[in-house]
């Protein structure tokens, strides 16, 4: 057998062995996603710690909450916040939910109201 045959037949044998898994077609098998190496630098930068990324995205849940503002009736709180993902604006008591968020206190002095999601917390100003 000559040379050639022989790098065609083994050509031809690694062609075959590869095109479909052992276990189905190879339209069945999984595709990695392709994008999952593109992400942000900031959620894969070899810099940042775990903590700092967590913080990160917890604090993307307040983004879309707003406060504007706070009327004491019968010696209660009820606040005033905009929810811009729902467009919608409602009045809390400090201690009651909004969304998943915990209404924990209102600095009146301070014009600030601190809301707790999932042990995160923030403070969010009178706008």
């Amino acid at each position: 057998m000559n040379i050639r045959k022989f790098v065609t037949r083994l050509l031809l044998v690694g062609t075959v062995a590869t095109a479909a898994p052992v276990n189905g077609r190879a339209e069945d098998s999984p595709k990695p996603d392709p994008m999952a190496t593109y992400q942000s630098l900031l959620d894969n930068s070899p810099f940042l710690t775990k903590e700092f990324r967590e913080r990160r995205r917890a604090s993307a849940d307040f983004r879309h909450i707003s406060f504007h503002g706070g009327v004491q009736i019968e010696g209660r709180w009820l606040l005033c916040f905009h929810d811009r993902q729902k467009n919608e604006t409602v009045w809390v008591a400090v201690g009651e939910t909004l969304n998943e968020h915990i209404v924990k206190s209102y600095a009146e002095n301070r014009g600030e109201v601190v809301l707790e999601r999932g042990g995160n917390t923030t403070t969010l100003p009178l706008q």
